[in-house]
């Protein structure tokens, strides 16, 4: 029942009964999730401005496809973090809801355009890693930075153009049970509604599907590459040209992009499949919890929050990006240790020179040749 200040005496719990469509039960809305929505915001913030400056940073050195591809998905999370979260923090700071119809149909649509766009960039970013692991000859000449940049434009554009949809008409953006977040209609009744409620579910469902197998096959790609290093370097018939191991570089790049998509690919799949499933679920009628539909939509927020953070850690460039950056806020220390990193890059190329001169010495009397000291380190 809505009381005269426009909210519900419904709880939100886990044993909460379902609302009927045609309510608007919002529960009074709690300052405190006010203060933990800033906590949760602010660091996202900082994460995607730290990643964008990375990546943007190994732009300047590496030109590569799968980098702008990261770097699409870091301005879309921004995107996510900064814009979707502006409605609820207006509305818990004036305890009450802000801007009207305009403001939850601007939210409806920056969530589902954010969500959708990085869905379908964490895709791309699977199909790519599938491609560059599986089919290594092709995806060097089909895949380029300009493809790649069509690619994340032709994404953004599809996303804007189905989240614009229900502000025409065909699906509808509506506050939850909180009344402090607008997402699409869990409990829509007409047939366009319903329509476009089940496609965006089912277009989300294919997503997952596709990152799934994309990620499994780049996972059994690399255990079969690794097996086969091992038997080359256990009947030394792997080659060295000039002192150095033949596509090592690629080798361990090749790795940490998988990696990083893998991981990416996980957080995706922990926040996004919860949501379609939420979204079937209300639409057939089977299992309506209004306590378990408003933490699946929070979950979508800890997508556009950790993403960058796992991004960044994921891969050792990355890393020591911002381990420079940290020395050069630290000059004292930078100059006592020299841990730039040009020196960093010179003290590696030095070791592996070193090391690889003897593993060729070591082959050329008949020994086994073992792992770089640079594989090892990355």
């Amino acid at each position: 029942m809505i009381n005269s200040t426009g909210h519900s005496n419904t709880t939100v719990g886990p044993n909460a009964t379902a609302p009927t469509p045609n309510d608007w039960p919002y529960v009074p809305i709690d300052p405190k999730q006010g203060v933990i929505l800033m906590l949760i915001t602010i660091p996202g913030v900082l994460g995607n401005i730290v990643a964008f400056a990375t990546t943007v940073k190994l732009l300047s050195t590496r030109v590569i496809a799968a980098n702008y591809l990261v770097l699409a998905l870091t301005l879309t999370d921004f995107y996510g973090i900064l814009l979707c979260t502006l409605p609820t923090h207006l509305c818990y700071v004036y305890l009450r809801w802000v801007g009207g119809h305009a403001m939850c149909q601007f939210q409806g649509f920056s969530a589902m355009f954010a969500s959708l766009a990085s869905g379908c960039l964490a895709t791309a970013m699977a199909v790519d890693r599938l491609l560059a692991i599986t089919k290594p000859f092709q995806y060097k000449k089909l895949v380029n930075p300009k493809r790649a940049i069509y690619s994340a434009a032709t994404i953004w554009v599809f996303s804007f153009v189905l989240s614009a949809i229900p502000i025409g008409g065909i699906g509808r953006f509506k506050r939850n049970l909180t009344g402090t977040f607008c997402t699409i209609d869990w409990f829509a009744e007409t047939v366009s509604n319903i329509v476009f409620a089940a496609f965006y579910a089912f277009l989300g469902i294919i997503l997952v599907f596709v990152i799934v197998y994309c990620n499994v096959k780049v996972i059994i790609g690399l255990r079969n590459i690794k097996r086969k290093r091992e038997t080359e370097l256990t009947s030394g018939t792997l080659r060295y040209d000039g002192g150095k191991k033949i596509t090592s570089s690629a080798d361990v790049l090749e790795r940490q992009l998988a990696r990083s998509v893998c991981v990416i690919s996980v957080l995706f799949l922990i926040c996004w499949l919860p949501f379609m499933f939420r979204i079937v679920c209300n639409l057939g009628g089977w299992w309506k919890n209004p306590w378990v539909d408003v933490q699946v939509s929070r979950l979508l927020l800890f997508n556009f929050v950790l993403d960058p953070f796992l991004y960044t850690f994921s891969r050792k460039q990355c890393r020591d990006i911002m381990f420079d950056w940290f020395c050069c806020c630290f000059r004292n220390l930078r100059v006592k240790k020299g841990l730039s990193l040009k020196a960093l890059a010179a003290r590696r190329k030095e070791t592996f020179s070193e090391h690889s001169t003897k593993m060729q010495s070591s082959t050329l009397e008949g020994g086994v040749s073992t792992e770089s000291s640079e594989d090892s380190r990355l």
